[in-house]
Parts: structure tokens; C-alpha cells; sequence
């Protein structure tokens, strides 16, 4: 049994490399949704950075492990905000590295805000087919390094807040690239598209405690519909901790450490209950963020 899911994830992992796009998959977006979705640049209003490391399936040979960093910031005029991403995603032999530009417009509304983003950017991606050793010897496949393919891609979101609940709709990496002959191909059709709509509200208990509940829906095109049910409270704006369901049989603990108003510390541990989990130590990710010259006159600076 044990080979047989090894050799299942193996070729699972190929076909992520020949037909594939880049779209994020992170526990803590609650946290740092900027990967997510280009219309929370300047949500934070201020200049808010944020890095997170993610090791999918640890202890598992070729399993995801995904470095991002994020900035965005709310421009003078304060209608306009930037933003930027890099990440480092290793996929078995595949490995690839992108960087994407990110420009939100923002309209002031009588209870709160929205925004509209688009990002745009590349990635490298490089598959070292040689370091993978074959039970037929000398296999014709893996004895060269497929050449680096460059992959331009663009993502657009849409994003509403208040003091009170908050609505995201996102489509993340809209273009879809396929290994054919020797090279890759780009698409950009409406059935490929990565849709991600995600909700959420805030609820204050007493002066200590906070509770925010909220819901992600992912429609993937080469899976099912995919729902992320979630639930955080948080104790006098130090420290929050919750839990997170994954309809694909996937439980997620969260917790963020607020050391002041600027900066904090998140954690997560997600186990899946899929057959996989029994060869792997769970899905581990950590993420650093922090806002300069942070102001409380934002809609709701408590989301993320």
C-alpha cells in the first residue's frame, strides 16, 4: 500500500508540472490574503509586509514546501494602492519562482470600502528530471533536464469591507499553461479558471474577546468545489487561535501571536484524513507580518 500511494503522489506531482497553474494554496489567509487576491492591497492602510514559509506533507520525499513574501501600501491619493509578491514553490523535481505586481483602485463607500485589484507578473519554472531515479535503469525520459519555461500570468479580485463583515471574490493565475511538444502553451479559458469567494464577520463577546467566523470557497477546475469553514477568537488584541475545515478531509489549528499593534506571529498544523496522512507529519506553516506606521482609523484593521 505504501508504494502504491508513493508512486499515486509521484504522478500526481508530474502532472501539477505539465498542466498547471501557479495558484496559492495557504492555510493562514485570513492573515496575509494579499497571494490570494490583488484588491487587498492597501487594506491594512499602512505599509504592511508579510513572509510565510509552508511545508506541505512534511516528511513525505517530494511533497510541496512554498516560501512567499508580500508588500502592499496605500498611495498618497488614497483612491490607488500597490503591492507586490515573490515566491519559491518546490513541487518533487519541479521548482518554480515568480514575482507579480499587484494595483488596486478603491472607492470609498457610506459604511465601508472597495476594491478592485489586478495583478501582473512571471515565473520560472525548471524540472530536474535526472534526480529521479527509475525502476527501468537507463529511462530515455529522465536523462536531460526539461529547459526552463518562462510563464507570464495575471489575477484579478474584488474586495468589500466594513467595521463589521467582509466579502472577497478572486481568480487567481488566470492563465493556464500545458507542456505540448517541447515547450509550454498558454490558455485563457473560462473553465480553466481558479475561483475563490471568501466571507466573514466579526463579533465582539465582551471587551476581551472577539469571534470571527468565516467561510472560503474554492472552485478549482481539475477538482470538486472546496469549502474552508473556519472559526477564530481573539483575547484582548494579544493573541487568537481557532480552527479550520477543509471539506477535502482536512482539519487546520490556527494561532497568531500579536507581540505589539505592528507585528505578529502566526502558526498552523493541518492533518489530513485522506490515506495519504498516514505516510506524512502534517502541513506546517508560519507567517511573519508587519505594518509601519500602523493607524486604527482603518475600516477594520482586526480582519487580517
Amino acid at each position: 500500500m505504501k508504494n502504491y500511494i508513493l508512486h499515486t503522489a509521484f504522478f500526481v506531482l508530474l502532472a501539477i508540472g505539465a498542466h498547471a497553474q501557479h495558484t496559492p494554496l495557504i492555510s493562514q489567509y485570513m492573515q496575509n490574503a494579499l497571494p490570494l487576491n490583488p484588491a487587498f492591497s492597501g487594506s491594512r492602510d499602512a505599509l504592511s509586509l508579510a513572509g510565510s514559509f509552508r511545508s506541505q506533507w512534511a516528511g513525505f520525499e517530494g511533497a510541496p514546501v512554498t516560501q512567499t513574501i508580500s508588500a502592499h501600501t496605500p498611495l498618497k491619493n488614497e483612491s490607488f494602492a500597490v503591492g507586490m509578491m515573490i515566491f519559491n514553490d518546490k513541487i518533487g523535481v519541479t521548482r518554480e519562482t515568480g514575482a507579480y505586481a499587484n494595483f488596486a483602485y478603491r472607492l470609498k463607500l457610506r459604511k465601508g470600502k472597495l476594491s478592485f485589484g489586478l495583478a501582473a507578473g512571471a515565473s520560472q519554472r525548471a524540472s530536474n528530471w535526472t534526480d529521479i531515479n527509475t525502476d527501468e535503469g537507463q529511462d530515455e525520459a529522465f536523462m536531460q533536464d526539461r529547459q526552463t519555461a518562462f510563464l507570464p500570468n495575471f489575477s484579478f479580485g474584488a474586495y468589500y469591507y466594513n467595521s463589521d463583515w467582509y466579502a472577497s471574490l478572486s481568480i487567481p493565475m488566470m492563465l493556464t499553461h500545458s507542456f505540448e511538444g517541447k515547450g509550454y502553451v498558454a490558455s485563457n479559458k473560462f473553465e480553466n479558471y481558479n475561483v475563490m469567494l471568501n466571507g466573514g464577520m466579526e463579533y465582539s463577546i465582551d471587551r476581551y474577546w472577539d469571534l470571527r467566523p468565516s467561510v472560503m470557497l474554492r472552485y478549482l477546475h481539475s477538482s470538486p468545489l472546496q469549502a474552508d469553514i473556519n472559526i477564530m477568537a481573539r483575547y484582548d488584541e494579544f493573541v487568537e487561535g481557532g480552527l479550520s475545515f477543509r471539506t477535502d478531509k482536512s482539519l487546520i489549528v490556527l494561532g497568531r501571536y500579536f507581540v505589539n499593534e505592528q507585528f505578529a506571529v502566526g502558526y498552523s498544523f493541518g492533518w489530513t484524513f485522506q490515506k495519504i496522512g498516514q505516510y506524512q507529519n502534517g502541513t506546517h506553516e508560519i507567517t511573519l507580518t508587519y505594518d509601519f506606521k500602523y493607524v486604527s482609523h482603518a475600516a477594520n484593521p482586526k480582519f487580517f
